[in-house]
């Protein structure tokens, strides 16, 4: 009884330090200038996980009951980084072109979509649990695929599937990752990561039965519906339906086979950011986006 007496003023007070937080945060954006705005919302794509905003904080906390907390080993720590598990700074996901144009078979075609890599790396855990969220101005479709690593552009060529190119910045030893041919790899060299199983359930190119899914779409396919309003806005209600985070999870993502207690790993996906058949142009709108990862399943 006392112990669950403690644990509810622990989330009365969690409740009343988080309701404050939402409105003097979200109060202080309003009040920035256009200008301010972009610079803040520049900022906080790059550094990308750096930075939990409230919006997607209130969401997330929700998930993580305090039993499952208690669940979850203290050493199993995720991060989100940069392709090769490099520095999240050398992951970027600004300056989209979308009126980019390439030449295939001699004629010019338009570039629809863009291929960004990231990693989940840490210690040991058998699964986890991955989380996209992202706001809706611009009409972008984002898809998460597994990534599959290549030092060959040939071996990435043959595999009949989309590719990105990824310059190494760093020395990394004793891997152990499908498709690189020698354990280690140095500054300078060029990682190509094939696109791999998609991770959203019901796709066709989902082939590892992964469970990714849209928590909150709306029937127009682009915006979020109101199922997180309340705990997005609180006691606001001017808002557009592209300010709305769209939050989308898969759960029991497999780290790999053979780890073990005590042992780091990452894993590589893709991010496949499409914008094929809207009618869009660079001087564009922007977007809020946050990857993040945990030990749960829940």
């Amino acid at each position: 009884m006392k112990k669950n007496k403690y644990i509810g003023k622990i989330k009365a007070t969690f409740r009343k330090l988080k309701k404050t937080l939402d409105k003097v945060l979200v109060s202080r954006f309003r009040s920035l200038s256009l200008a301010n705005r972009i610079q803040f919302v520049t900022a906080v794509i790059v550094t990308l996980t750096a930075l939990i905003a409230v919006p997607v904080y209130a969401w997330l906390t929700h998930q993580r009951t305090l039993a499952e907390m208690q669940r979850i080993k203290s050493p199993d720590l995720l991060y989100i980084t940069a392709a090769n598990a490099e520095a999240v700074k050398n992951l970027d996901m600004s300056g989209i072109n979308v009126e980019a144009e390439r030449t295939v078979n001699g004629a010019t075609v338009p570039i629809t979509h863009k291929l960004v890599p990231f990693c989940v790396a840490g210690d040991y855990v058998s699964s986890f649990t991955l989380q996209f969220v992202h706001t809706s101005n611009t009409p972008f479709k984002y898809e998460i695929y597994e990534g599959r690593v290549y030092t060959s552009e040939a071996d990435a060529i043959a595999t009949g599937k989309d590719y990105v190119e990824y310059t190494v910045t760093y020395d990394l030893d004793g891997l152990n990752i499908v498709g690189l041919d020698r354990d280690s790899i140095t500054p300078g060299d060029v990682l190509y990561i094939v696109k791999g199983s998609s991770l959203q359930s019901g796709d066709s190119e989902n082939t590892q039965n992964f469970n990714g899914t849209y928590l909150n779409m709306s029937d127009d396919n682009r915006t979020a519906n109101t199922r997180y309003l309340e705990e997005c806005y609180g006691e606001y209600t001017t808002y557009t339906p592209y300010e709305l985070p769209l939050y989308w999870q898969c759960r029991s993502i497999p780290t790999s086979s053979g780890l073990s207690h005590g042992s780091s790993f990452f894993k590589t996906f893709i991010v496949d950011v499409s914008w094929e058949g809207q009618d869009i142009e660079n001087n564009k709108e922007t977007d809020m986006i946050y990857i993040m990862a945990y030990t749960g399943n829940g």
